[in-house]
């Protein structure tokens, strides 16, 4: 078994443990596939069964089926995206109600927070601690495993509120 395997096992273990099989210690073959082919099924006959005509010197050609998947521009692809990044919205609340990842409490009522998502940004808001960004980090890596999406670090940015700038930097 791979290491990233069995990377994700330990994290679904943590995570959701109501799947995994406590005997063999591994995540049970079927837990929720009925409802996760329903979804796969309906999503890849959006994508294969579309048809298209291309318009030549303003005449149309004959139509025919799309079978790549999802391009740039696509107009399902925002929905798409928005689908998957529902898991990373689960995860972290799920990652937080274990302890294994600490937002921050704002207000006077102090408010928990750990991170807010509009269209194809996330922004957490988290303890600063090496454990915290750590475990943020494993909770980044486990979203790409599952999703197949990938973080773009280089547009990331880490900043520190109230904290030393070598902190940060250094």
């Amino acid at each position: 078994m791979s290491a990233c395997v069995e990377r994700v096992e330990t994290i679904v273990r943590v995570v959701r443990p109501e799947i995994v099989n406590t005997d063999e210690d591994k995540v049970v073959k079927g837990a929720d596939d009925e409802l996760n082919k329903v979804e796969e099924e309906s999503i890849k006959s959006c994508l294969i069964s579309s048809s298209v005509s291309i318009l030549v010197n303003g005449s149309p050609t004959k139509e025919f089926n799309l079978g790549r998947g999802v391009r740039q521009g696509d107009p399902l692809a925002p929905f798409l995206f928005i689908i998957a990044t529902e898991g990373l919205n689960w995860l972290t609340k799920s990652a937080v109600s274990k302890n294994l990842y600490s937002g921050v409490e704002i207000g006077k009522d102090k408010f928990p927070l750990s991170h807010l998502q509009y269209a194809d940004d996330t922004i957490f808001f988290g303890k600063w601690s090496l454990d915290n960004f750590e475990n943020l980090m494993k909770l980044l890596e486990c979203f790409e495993l599952c999703s197949g999406l990938k973080v773009n670090y280089t547009k990331s940015n880490l900043f520190g509120v109230g904290v030393e700038k070598n902190d940060v930097y250094g």
